[in-house]
């Protein structure tokens, strides 16, 4: 099940999850969420998100990418929401990393859960891509990446698809992902 939720955080928001929740349940699927966020401060998405997957006991049934607007947030705030990730079934990763240039406080988000950074996206570079994943390596983060695709007719320059990630590094997220859920 893929669903697309609103941009802003508001009561309507968290009623659209409670029914897209009901029926995934109902109908015994997984939930595919696109948090559209764009690094902005006020949106709280990614905390209403896990509250809902831990309040509908949907704990490693839901994905959720492109929550980008963590990195908008003061650093005690991430770490709540990376604890809340966890408690929800889900991997937290540290998308964007060089656009954050917050390097120094990766040792400070895995100590609260943090279980992977993006090594591939389409606005690295070949020595950044080799950078974190040589940060990855030396922290035992798992590696991930994807092409930030954002749709046709977005403005951006990009494909879906045209970031390659290794197909082990694929495996190692699936084997995360089932290592953690195990029910």
């Amino acid at each position: 099940m893929v669903c697309r939720t609103f941009v802003l955080y508001s009561q309507t928001q968290s009623l659209h999850l409670d029914y897209i929740f009901g029926i995934a349940k109902s109908l015994g699927k997984t939930v595919d969420v696109h948090i559209d966020q764009n690094n902005d401060p006020d949106e709280r998405d990614s905390e209403m998100l896990a509250k809902k997957v831990i309040e509908h006991g949907m704990q490693g049934k839901v994905n959720a990418v492109h929550c980008c607007s963590l990195a908008a947030q003061p650093d005690d705030y991430i770490k709540e929401v990376i604890r809340l990730i966890k408690k929800a079934g889900g991997i937290a990763v540290f998308a964007h990393p060089a656009v954050s240039n917050c390097d120094e406080l990766i040792p400070d988000f895995m100590a609260e859960g943090l279980r992977g950074i993006e090594a591939f996206y389409p606005g690295y570079n070949e020595q950044q891509t080799k950078n974190y994943r040589a940060l990855a390596q030396k922290y035992g983060l798992l590696v991930t990446g994807g092409s930030d695709f954002h749709g046709a007719g977005s403005g951006r320059e990009v494909n879906l698809g045209d970031v390659a990630i290794p197909d082990e590094l694929v495996e190692k997220l699936k084997d995360e992902h089932l290592r953690g859920n195990k029910s």
